[in-house]
């Protein structure tokens, strides 16, 4: 038979006879031409055990999705302790230079002016160019601004603006460039708790090793002031030393460690490229001019899912599919109560429980340990219900939400009711700490729904969500306000009985039940709408 191998013939024969399927595994002998044993295995049905779950564990100790999880996570951490230190070194910056209330808002809030318009660039340069390369420029130019931060605010109060803003603008590029990682380096049965761990957990962490470090920095050395009685921080440009210099660290490893995708690694063990290959959303992708049908995404088990991926970034499914706006109203949800507790705890602490304000900065971290410590139970306790009981996506995303927004929710409730100092800070440490579950729900479905252009996606959803950050302080502002400025309300605004608090404490109340009715609505209509497979249109 001209040009016709016998085994190819018996192989087109009935799929279902012997003899086309068992008996032809041995066909090609010790020498199958150009076929890697492992390669073949791969490619097999990704729900076979020998396909998946026994190559989990190849790459040993080292495995290099771990080390690009623990870069990742360091190097958010490090963005969001460069964040906050302005925060801790503001107060003597602001008698050092003179500065009135009003410009030290200024200074605070222009971080933001270049955090927003940001996002959105930097998922398409992140897709464009590797999130390697826009992570870690982003990561050392938000280090830089923050070494140069003090000379910029002893020349002028203006240099000192453009600095915040810059900061911002690369600040901005990380999380959306880090979602463009996800898609190569995140298994879908490890999804929940490595993205818990870099997206949200890491941030947390970030927040409670800098208020405390931030603080002993800043009192280690003061003197007299002209003007002041008390001695004034002088030790407050090595804040921004320590953790830009920190950031410059990170940056020479991240060069090293680093790669945009397991293919380009030099490293990486072979049989954890081909898991990876099989279990990440990047190996699904292709062009719409494939041939094939559809491509491998992850469906609610993580089996086989066809999605097709788009030529470019489908920017219009952004933003009006409905399924995008499930996640947008959520993730808004969640930064509503964490911007609220960062810029209302110190000062919900110090002026209406009367702690001391070094105190109120120790305790201040309470809840971000607590935090970090449930998103990382969140992670492991979500990943072992779609991985060993076989739990639908979906519905582990609604049960940590659930969870997670009930619970934080109930406590936001009864904080403004407990009159014991002790009782009401372990409260308010429980309700912030609990929406850490919410690391494992909104934050893994925006690769659950576009494995292909998830960091373009995450961009999107970060704008959005960051909005909460101008309107939560407003909004409780007001709140506060209103209630002082009403003296037919009867209540006193700080009344106290020895140690414990008398005040009814009806202005904080409303505060209170204001985060825990957004926290419900951006929950429940999460888990009412949200999808756990791939959308077309965010593909």
């Amino acid at each position: 038979r001209s040009g016709v191998d016998e085994e190819r013939l018996e192989a087109d024969a009935d799929p279902l006879l012997p003899s086309s399927v068992s008996e032809l595994q041995s066909a090609g002998g010790a020498l199958r031409s150009g076929v890697d044993e492992e390669r073949l295995e791969a490619d097999a049905d990704p729900l076979l055990p020998s396909s998946v779950s026994e190559l989990q564990s190849a790459g040993g100790a080292f495995k290099k999705r771990n080390i690009m999880t623990a870069m990742i996570a360091l190097g958010i951490a490090n963005v969001y302790m460069m964040r906050i230190n302005l925060s801790v070194a503001a107060g003597p910056m602001q008698k050092h230079f003179g500065w009135s209330n009003a410009e030290e808002g200024v200074v605070l809030g222009s971080f933001f002016a270049g955090y927003i318009p940001s996002q959105i660039p930097g998922g398409y340069m992140a897709s464009r160019y590797g999130g390697k390369l826009v992570f870690g420029i982003g990561i050392l130019g938000t280090a830089v601004m923050t070494l140069l931060l003090p000379r910029c605010a002893m020349y002028s109060t203006g240099l000192l603006y453009a600095a915040r803003i810059l900061t911002g603008v690369f600040e901005g590029v990380t999380f959306p460039a880090m979602n463009v990682m996800f898609t190569h380096w995140v298994p879908h049965t490890e999804r929940s708790l490595r993205v818990a761990i870099m997206a949200s957990g890491a941030a947390y962490a970030g927040n409670a090793v800098a208020l405390p470090l931030s603080g002993y920095i800043v009192s280690y050395a003061k003197e007299t002031l002209p003007g002041y009685d008390d001695p004034v921080s002088t030790s407050w440009p090595w804040v921004f030393y320590v953790f830009g210099c920190v950031g410059l660290a990170w940056f020479v490893l991240w060069l090293w460690l680093a790669a945009d995708t397991p293919e380009t690694h030099s490293t990486i063990d072979e049989r954890e490229l081909t898991y990876l290959r099989r279990t990440t959303g990047a190996a699904a992708a292709h062009d719409e001019t494939d041939t094939r049908d559809g491509v491998s995404a992850t469906d609610e088990r993580g089996a086989a899912e066809l999605v097709v991926k788009s030529k470019s970034a489908p920017w219009k499914g952004f933003l009006f599919t409905p399924g995008a706006w499930v996640v947008y109203l959520c993730h808004f949800g969640h930064n509503f109560v964490l911007y609220l507790g960062m810029t209302y705890i110190p000062k919900y602490l110090s002026e209406q429980l009367s702690f001391d304000i070094k105190s109120a900065g120790g305790i201040a971290v309470l809840p971000y340990l607590f935090q970090f410590c449930l998103a990382f139970m969140a992670g492991v306790f979500s990943d072992g219900l779609v991985a060993k009981r076989g739990w639908k996506i979906r519905n582990v995303r609604v049960l940590v939400t659930v969870l997670g927004v009930s619970l934080c929710a109930t406590f936001l409730c009864i904080t403004g009711w407990i009159k014991d100092t002790a009782l009401a800070v372990a409260s308010m440490t429980c309700a912030v700490g609990f929406s850490g579950w919410l690391a494992s729900g909104y934050n893994c479905s925006y690769l659950d729904l576009s494995p292909h252009y998830c960091g373009q996606f995450f961009s999107v959803g970060n704008v959005l969500a960051n909005f909460a950050g101008l309107l939560a302080p407003i909004a409780a502002g007001q709140l506060l306000n209103d209630d002082q400025s009403s003296p037919s309300n009867g209540t006193a605004s700080n009344v106290h009985v020895g140690d414990d608090i008398v005040s009814e404490a009806a202005d904080w109340r409303n505060v209170f039940y204001m985060a825990a009715g957004v926290y419900l609505l951006a929950g429940l209509q999460y888990c009412l709408f949200i999808s756990g497979k791939p959308l077309q249109a965010l593909n």
